[in-house]
């Protein structure tokens, strides 16, 4: 898959919220990228454009609307790429705590203007296949699963953990799916070794070896 160096320009207005806010207001306060971009922002206003009527609408009494009518704010670019720049998703908290307030008495929004630029290296996903099964004889399905999946681990890249002792011997065999998982995650998460862990049953055999897990991923929007 090819990425483009850029994505589309994007703009966005986030109405002001009261300081004290709950969190869950800040819900669709986001800007995001792509998997594999991160933000970049091109401009930051914080008040409101002349006549703009159109965005986080307000009670328009006569010192409100003539407010409108000549617009008021400043462009706080610094403090907007001191939050985003460089991430892939970032909240905004359009409020007079955070931004200054040029426009006393009249309703804000923070209008982002901003775009995604491909990340100057990819970082390849760290995966671990990992299965289990404690009586692999010759020429059963169990076998070829796992020389599969050891000869497809080696091609792309991945770790692949085959586990053979039953610590549970007296429950039926499909328990033993949580011993070695959790082992894994305990693992990956003292070390920071995967990004994902993908369990496999000892029955599952691979009937495209070019395709690569990776492919299954949900992308994030």
């Amino acid at each position: 898959m090819k990425l483009e160096n850029e994505t589309h320009w994007k703009s966005e207005y986030f109405c002001q919220i009261n300081s004290k806010s709950r969190p869950e207001v800040l819900k669709g306060n986001d800007l995001t990228c792509p998997e594999y971009y991160t933000i970049v922002i091109d401009k930051a206003f914080y008040g409101r454009h002349p006549n703009d009527k159109e965005h986080c609408p307000i009670t328009f009494a006569f010192l409100k609307y003539k407010k409108i009518k000549e617009g008021c704010g400043y462009e706080p670019v610094d403090i907007v790429k001191s939050k985003c720049e460089g991430k892939q998703y970032c909240t905004l908290i359009p409020s007079d705590r955070v931004f200054k307030d040029t426009c006393v008495g009249l309703k804000k929004y923070l209008h982002i203007e901003y775009h995604c630029v491909k990340k100057a290296q990819l970082k390849k996903k760290r995966i671990s296949i990992v299965s289990f099964y404690d009586n692999i004889k010759s020429n059963t399905i169990q076998e070829h699963s796992v020389s599969e999946f050891y000869q497809y681990s080696n091609i792309h890249g991945y770790e692949y953990s085959l586990s053979t002792y039953n610590y549970i011997p007296d429950r039926a065999i499909y328990f033993m799916k949580f011993q070695p998982i959790i082992e894994k995650l305990m693992e990956g998460l003292k070390n920071d070794s995967y990004d994902w862990i993908v369990w496999v049953d000892s029955d599952i055999i691979i009937t495209n070896p070019n395709i690569k897990i990776e492919t299954f991923y949900q992308m994030k929007k």
